[in-house]
């Protein structure tokens, strides 16, 4: 097999692409699209980050994603915080991250404050706790050099009013502004209308004040620029150093013959659209970049062909990565979501910014 020499570790580096079907199988073994370790930036994700971007360096005091389920916002978090650190050397950024599905709203709190060395058990009982949290978040964030802290927090819509009442406690006793980065589902805006009905309306403007939507993939425009990011060895080459993207690597015969993944587009967008009942599509249908991921990976590992160079996958083969995609056509805003949406969350657009160059 065409493989590089070893690093003084004993691991396999830069390999070479494969030169049969028997060393792509092998290969195959860590590709990254098995273990899901690789992230497409998609223009969404570049969208969300713009603004989150903008929001740390106006030094606002919350921005917040709302958006249904498995539309990216826990892959968007974890780019935010990776851009937050390239991007500003004077801000201390923490992540409340939880990829292992749901979390109860005492899980995530706990979970928030464990990610920022925090002892949950202490604010609930003491007000002094909270102060000491407090001084201690600026004690950690001057070490490093930094005049700001930024907490960015996956599932937000779990958090409770008790809770948002002990952040905005500790971030009130800080000598250093704290911006928070929320993402959350939906029921985030019924959460915070009902604070906007009792007398804790400061929460609001505290943390849930900017509202902006994170969407999946509306139409087949969306789709084909999703999938075209498979056809692009600058989200991801493999081997590394190769130039070989996604698509290439599973049908090279087909590649240099012109073939494309996001070609493909119009076929995928026609069979998830029919898995929608006439007349039961929801407002704001959309389907999610996780469904649209799983279809892709069944369809490219299951159907690889090293030198077949006509179309290399077929309607049937869509079919059933469609099938093993676990898309639910119900996906989408409610009719009360949607009328919140209307009232409440903004767009990017609203703002008039232009996604940055966050590539270096």
């Amino acid at each position: 097999m065409n493989i590089g020499s070893n690093n003084p570790r004993g691991e396999l580096v830069d390999k070479l692409p494969p030169t049969s079907a028997e060393e792509q199988d092998a290969l195959l073994e860590e590709h990254p699209i098995r273990s899901k370790e690789f992230m497409l930036v998609t223009s969404e994700i570049l969208r969300v980050a713009t603004l989150a971007l903008h929001a740390i360096n106006k030094r606002w005091p919350c921005c917040n994603f709302v958006g249904v389920s498995r539309v990216g916002k826990s892959r968007a978090s974890s780019y935010i915080t990776a851009a937050i650190k390239s991007s500003f050397r004077d801000v201390l950024v923490f992540r409340r991250n939880s990829l292992s599905g749901e979390s109860k709203n005492a899980t995530v709190f706990s979970e928030m404050m464990s990610a920022m060395s925090l002892d949950e058990r202490d604010l609930k009982t003491a007000v002094d706790a909270r102060v000491r949290a407090a001084r201690s978040l600026d004690v950690r964030a001057r070490a490093t050099g930094a005049h700001h802290v930024v907490l960015v927090a996956d599932e937000a819509n779990n958090l409770t009013m008790n809770q948002f009442r002990m952040l905005a406690d500790i971030s009130n006793e800080m000598e250093l502004g704290l911006t928070f980065i929320g993402f959350g589902m939906p029921n985030l805006l019924e959460r915070r209308n009902a604070l906007l009905a009792t007398d804790s309306g400061y929460l609001v403007s505290r943390f849930l004040n900017l509202m902006v939507e994170i969407a999946g993939i509306r139409s087949e425009t969306d789709l084909r620029e999703f999938m075209s990011l498979y056809d692009e060895p600058s989200q991801l080459e493999y081997p590394a150093g190769s130039r070989w993207p996604i698509s290439r690597f599973f049908f090279p015969g087909a590649w240099l013959q012109g073939w494309r993944l996001g070609n493909e587009a119009g076929t995928l967008w026609r069979l998830f659209e029919s898995r929608v009942v006439e007349g039961k599509r929801r407002v704001g249908f959309q389907i999610s970049t996780e469904c649209v991921a799983i279809a892709i990976k069944s369809v490219l590992i299951d159907n690889r062909h090293f030198k077949f160079t006509t179309t290399p996958i077929s309607e049937l083969d869509w079919q059933y990565g469609v099938a093993q995609s676990q898309f639910q056509p119900s996906i989408g805003w409610s009719a009360k979501s949607s009328e919140n949406l209307r009232t409440t969350l903004q767009t990017l657009e609203d703002f008039g910014l232009a996604p940055p160059d966050l590539s270096s």
